[in-house]
């Protein structure tokens, strides 16, 4: 390899991710950059207040992954009507399986399945993503998609802010929420 940190989706391709590891760390020669193997796994997860809470949100994700492998992208839809949607069998078995790669439950549980999950993998850091619905703010998606927005030119990537408990951009320079919020980034906020 080339001496470079390494991320695998695990989120997407859970059956994948201890044998990419192990090809990345035996392929892995110093470099510059690093001198030994840096690892990151992508892997989602959902808290709430108790685990049926938990699967019942992790349940919207799954229908809207579901949609976008269709095809049919979608805002993230409501928990009830991920629990209304009338599943096929091939359906079922891919929520099913959406399913079981989210570290789900009440927020001892996700604490300890994450840690589980960090040392089977040996990951020196997870990137943790989650798609839920959330009413209290317009999908993203439908944001980017109206007339004077445009994506962030300097956004990296998309990460869950716990204290204001929603998502941020995080550009090189500073953090903006959703609503392109910044205290000083050389990038002008949406508008």
């Amino acid at each position: 390899m080339l001496g470079l940190p390494f991320a695998f989706a695990h989120h997407f391709s859970a059956g994948n991710t201890v044998p990419a590891l192990e090809l990345y760390r035996s392929s892995f020669q110093p470099s510059a950059v690093l001198d030994r193997p840096y690892a990151m796994i992508g892997v989602s997860a959902v808290a709430a207040d108790t685990s049926e809470r938990a699967l019942r949100l992790a349940r919207s994700g799954g229908l809207s992954m579901l949609r976008l492998r269709r095809g049919a992208p979608q805002p993230v839809p409501t928990p009830e009507e991920a629990e209304n949607h009338p599943y096929s069998p091939i359906e079922r078995d891919f929520l099913d399986d959406y399913l079981s790669k989210v570290v789900l439950g009440d927020a001892g549980e996700v604490r300890h399945g994450l840690e589980d999950l960090r040392k089977r993998t040996e990951a020196d850091e997870l990137m943790i993503t989650t798609m839920v619905h959330d009413p209290r703010r317009p999908d993203p998606f439908l944001r980017a998609g109206r007339p004077g927005l445009r994506p962030h030119p300097g956004a990296l990537t998309a990460t869950a802010d716990p204290q204001e408990g929603r998502s941020a951009r995080v550009c090189a320079d500073k953090r903006h929420d959703l609503h392109g919020n910044c205290t000083g980034c050389r990038y002008p906020p949406d508008t």
